[in-house]
C-alpha cells in the first residue's frame, strides 16, 4: 500500500515538474522541445 502511494507521489512530482519546466522555458522565450530534438541541438552545438 505504502509503495503504491509513494509511486503515485513520485509520478505526480515528475508530471508537475515537466509542466513547470515547459512553462518556465516558454516564459524565457524558448519553445518546449522533445528530448530527441534537444539532443540533436546539443550534438549540433558540440560540432561547432
Amino acid at each position: 500500500m505504502l509503495s503504491r502511494l509513494f509511486k503515485g507521489v513520485v509520478w505526480l512530482i515528475k508530471f508537475y515538474h515537466r509542466i513547470y519546466v515547459n512553462l518556465w522555458l516558454r516564459w524565457q522565450g524558448y519553445r518546449p522541445v522533445s528530448a530527441a530534438e534537444y539532443l540533436k541541438r546539443m550534438k549540433a552545438e558540440g560540432k561547432k
